[in-house]
């Protein structure tokens, strides 16, 4: 899994596991890890098959929802996302003349200050055997 930070400024991630816990499913935080501005991390850490997640945080907000990684091609039914995670995902066009393999999602950051305004960030993820998931605005 890479993760790529194309924002202005330094981007923290936390991946996480979906796990069976005695009130549901919970999501376990794996790893963090601190990105730099045009920068890349790689995590070995992931096992696809406990539905990997990913969090992020920028400077001065708290951390985002979960937020399912969805690494698939078209066709494929490879971590395949629940019908209510599939709804909140923005695909590509299969008519656009330029698009490319990848799921899209909006996240959501709230300032950490109370009254401040949230930011919303882009992470697409690239489907394929290494994923590549951008996070940029």
């Amino acid at each position: 899994l890479r993760v790529l930070n194309l924002l202005p400024c330094q981007l923290v991630c936390q991946l996480g596991e979906s796990q069976n816990a005695s009130n549901g499913r919970k999501i376990v935080p794996t790893d963090e890890v601190e990105i730099p501005v045009g920068k890349e991390a790689k995590c070995i850490s992931i096992d696809c098959s406990l539905k990997p997640h990913l969090s992020v945080r920028l400077p001065g907000t708290r951390w985002a929802s979960w937020t399912r990684i969805v690494n698939r091609d078209q066709n494929s039914f490879t971590w395949r996302p629940t019908e209510e995670e599939e709804s909140s995902l923005f695909e590509s066009s299969p008519d656009a003349p330029n698009r490319g393999n990848e799921y899209k999602t909006i996240l959501q950051l709230n300032n950490k200050c109370a009254g401040g305004n949230s930011v919303n960030v882009i992470m697409s993820v690239e489907a394929g055997h290494v994923p590549i998931i951008r996070v940029y605005a």
